[in-house]
């Protein structure tokens, strides 16, 4: 092993079998190596999966359920090769780009609900037939009485009128 390699567990993400392997960082990226492996991960795609204080797994967004697990310990490495992988900040702005995002969709929703639907529904309403008017309002009165059961009792409701 060399001097900048880390020894680690490659799983493919195909199977359950993990192979001891070692790990080269550098700006680039990760060379992984061992038991008839040879891959390299571009640093543009690497991410954190998981981390505690014993392990790092590393993923590749290409790559699936592919894993690369080292020993924390090894952090320093990784750190010098590539600072921002293990700083958060490509999470951070994912995370910052997913909420922007999630604004605009629920501005843009409540926009149309509170804005577009009523400024639609006076020429939707001037443009529709009576007739459909009438059907839709017996459609709607049926479900109601479907659920509700009206009540027959008219000479006991006669006071409350």
């Amino acid at each position: 092993m060399s001097e900048s390699a880390v020894p680690g567990r490659y799983f493919d993400g195909r199977t359950a079998a993990g192979h001891d392997v070692e790990a080269v960082f550098s700006a680039d990226g990760v060379s992984i190596r061992g038991q008839g492996h040879e891959i390299f991960w571009p640093a543009k795609r690497l991410r954190i999966a998981a981390r505690d204080e014993h392990e790092i797994r590393l993923s590749n967004v290409r790559e699936g359920e592919a894993r690369l697990v080292i020993p924390a310990r090894a952090a320093g490495v990784i750190g010098a090769a590539m600072p921002e992988l293990l700083s958060g900040a490509p999470e951070r702005r994912r995370m910052t780009a997913l909420v922007i995002a999630l604004i605009a969709a629920a501005a843009a929703v409540a926009g149309g609900v509170f804005f577009g639907a009523p400024a639609a529904s006076g020429p939707l309403a001037e443009r529709t037939p009576k007739e459909l008017e009438i059907q839709m309002g017996e459609n709607v009165a049926g479900q109601i009485n479907l659920i509700l059961k009206p009540c027959g009792a008219d000479a006991d409701l006669a006071p409350l009128s």
